[in-house]
């Protein structure tokens, strides 16, 4: 009974056209700004990245500190205990080694920014050392 309630509201909604219109409208503005503030942050940092032709995420290129699915794995684990970012290894999609996804669409825009600029400056201080 539920999912026959949900799917009829579903159906209800998709049938209004200038509203289903205006909103894909209004979140394809919104998901370019918050992929052009990530990317913008990306660049500042100096972190390789792979340019997105859609979607919600950019694939960042940190070869330069994980060769192996084990160094993968630990830097994620460091990026999540050190920094409190949370980017998914690459290798756990299927992807090369030092490679790790990063979602812009979800957080808000600040947020993202400043999870990249925390990335940023403890490669920076890896670098360093």
């Amino acid at each position: 009974e539920a999912s026959r309630c949900a799917l009829t509201c579903l159906t209800k909604m998709l049938s209004q056209k200038k509203a289903v219109s205006a909103f894909l409208r209004e979140h394809r503005i919104l998901l370019k700004t918050a992929y052009d503030a990530t990317r913008r942050a990306l660049v500042e940092q100096g972190l390789p990245h792979l340019r997105a032709r859609a979607g919600l995420f950019l694939l960042l290129d940190l070869r330069k500190y994980a060769n192996t699915r084990e160094e993968t794995c630990s830097l994620w684990q460091i990026l999540l205990d050190e920094c409190n970012v949370n980017i998914t290894p690459a290798p756990c999609l299927g992807c090369p080694s030092g490679w790790f996804r990063l979602c812009f669409a979800y957080n808000p825009i600040e947020k993202t920014v400043n999870a990249v600029a925390k990335i940023g400056q403890m490669l920076k201080a890896y670098d360093a050392s």
